[in-house]
């Protein structure tokens, strides 16, 4: 309904322009001052304002001024009521703020009638013109946008297609056409059910289903009918696009083809399972043969024979080295697998750190190597497998005394960090490592002199497989000719 405010300060002349205009159909708000008319205009948004030129207080200029410089009324027709003819210059004032006409007192009802009807229809054209430019705006930036997406979707290498609200496809890209094999109005009419794998079909349209009703990404691996009857693995997914009050108006989607990289992964699980049937195969038949040449070896009784006592010796290290081959095998393979098994619990700091420097005493001592340990907080408890633990101290200590030279230093150093590790540091006073094998000490295989490789260069990997399985970190600080720390951490006991 057409509005029409009235500010005024005369009853009667509100009064006159109520009955002539509400007689048109017209609705007609009243106003007495400039500052009441000022906030109604704002709050109510008529379509014309009849604004008396001499009001007291706030007049009709400044009110007419005040209303331009608000968005929602700077477009409003002001049609100025004034108790007579006014001087040139109040009338060019009049226009410089805004106004549209002018009308004189005594008002005569036929005028007043007609100029507001003009001007109505001059607000409602005006306005009609606004949406419909707006209308045309807004369908270009649309075309545009959809010629972009088009266009993009048609040059990319892989599936593309939009779907409607409701989840019904909409559009798809030539490569989809391509796949297929089939028109798009065919790929459309069918949709994705008609073409995806029956086994993957229930899976798929329950997530698709989900997505459509609360509006999260779609994401799905799933396979799809080529036109020559073979399936292929796709990747699917696809986000909402939503408009400015939320609400969605299409989905983009895309399926990508990961046949090879489905065929590669099924290739490493076989893989690991065959590595992983050969290293129990070998423990087990070389385990037996192993336990009865030691078993061999130890009934060997050389009575004084010196030559036997050695040999004796050789056969019993041989075995040992080839035990702990096989058990650096199985733990690795574990790793790798993610298999490996540990129990933790409770451990004081003190007691595991004491039955580690014990295991190394004699090989220290045998080299005048000075074990020393500092321990912050010994009584502390960490959260560990003690036989892990243990596998892993007795190899970095191992290699921290095997590399630190003869009357040599070895540390073992502890501190409690954030109340929630423990960080465990063995130094030596060895040679070091250069800075550019840092990187790889603790992979497969890696060994700190190509002239030392007494072992099996799996101990340093075993080390991080364990500490990180028990939910720590492991890494390693050293200089040429200053030695290497070995850092470790372990939770704390809960």
């Amino acid at each position: 309904m057409t509005s029409v405010l009235v500010i005024d300060d005369e009853a009667p002349i509100r009064l006159l322009c109520k009955v002539n205009l509400e007689a048109e159909g017209m609705d007609v708000l009243e106003a007495a001052d400039g500052p009441t008319g000022l906030q109604q205009a704002r709050e109510l948004i008529p379509d014309v304002v009849l604004l008396d030129v001499m009001m007291p207080g706030l007049d009709g200029f400044e009110t007419a001024r005040l209303m331009r410089q608000h968005k929602q009324t700077a477009t409003t027709p002001v049609i100025f009521v004034s108790a007579n003819n006014l001087a040139s210059a109040d009338v060019r004032k009049g226009y410089a703020v805004g106004a549209a006409d002018y009308l004189v007192k005594p008002i005569d009802a036929d005028i007043l009638r007609a100029k507001v009807s003009v001007f109505v229809e001059l607000h409602h054209a005006r306005n009609e013109i606004k949406r419909q430019a707006a209308a045309l705006i807004a369908t270009r930036i649309e075309k545009e946008r959809e010629a972009a997406y088009r266009f993009i979707a048609e040059s990319i290498p892989q599936q593309v297609w939009t779907a409607r609200p409701d989840g019904s496809l909409a559009y798809v890209n030539p490569i989809v056409v391509g796949y297929f094999d089939q028109p798009s109005e065919a790929i459309l009419a069918a949709g994705w059910p008609a073409v995806i794998h029956p086994d993957d079909t229930p899976l798929c349209v329950a997530r698709w289903t989900a997505s459509l009703a609360t509006g999260a990404p779609y994401e799905i691996e799933f396979r799809l009918r080529r036109s020559d009857g073979s399936y292929r693995w796709h990747l699917g997914r696809a986000v909402a696009e939503r408009d400015q009050a939320g609400r969605i108006v299409r989905w983009f989607g895309t399926n990508t083809d990961i046949e090879d990289r489905k065929r590669v992964e099924a290739e490493l699980r076989a893989a690991v399972q065959s590595r992983e049937d050969l290293l129990a195969t070998v423990s087990h038949d070389l385990r037996g043969p192993l336990g009865s040449i030691v078993l061999a070896a130890s009934t060997i009784d050389p009575r004084g024979d010196q030559a036997l006592l050695k040999q004796r010796n050789v056969v019993s290290r041989a075995a040992a080295r080839m035990e702990q081959l096989i058990r650096d095998l199985l733990d690795m393979a574990s790793i790798e697998s993610g298999h490996l098994s540990i129990e933790p619990r409770a451990l004081v700091v003190q007691e595991v750190v004491t039955e580690a420097i014990e295991s190394i005493q004699s090989v220290a001592a045998a080299k005048v190597v000075d074990l020393a340990t500092e321990l912050a907080m010994p009584t502390a408890q960490i959260h560990g497998d003690r036989g892990r633990l243990l596998q892993v101290f007795s190899n970095i200590l191992g290699n921290a005394v095997k590399f630190t030279p003869t009357a040599g230093k070895v540390s073992l150093r502890t501190r409690v960090r954030d109340d929630r590790y423990v960080t465990f540091a063995i130094s030596d006073s060895g040679p070091g490592i250069r800075s550019e094998e840092l990187p790889f000490v603790f992979d497969r295989f890696w060994q700190a002199k190509e002239t030392a490789r007494a072992g099996t260069g799996l101990g340093l990997a075993i080390c991080k497989g364990i500490v990180q399985q028990h939910g720590g970190s492991i890494w390693v600080e050293s200089q040429l000719g200053a030695g290497t720390t070995f850092f470790f951490t372990m939770p704390v006991a809960p």
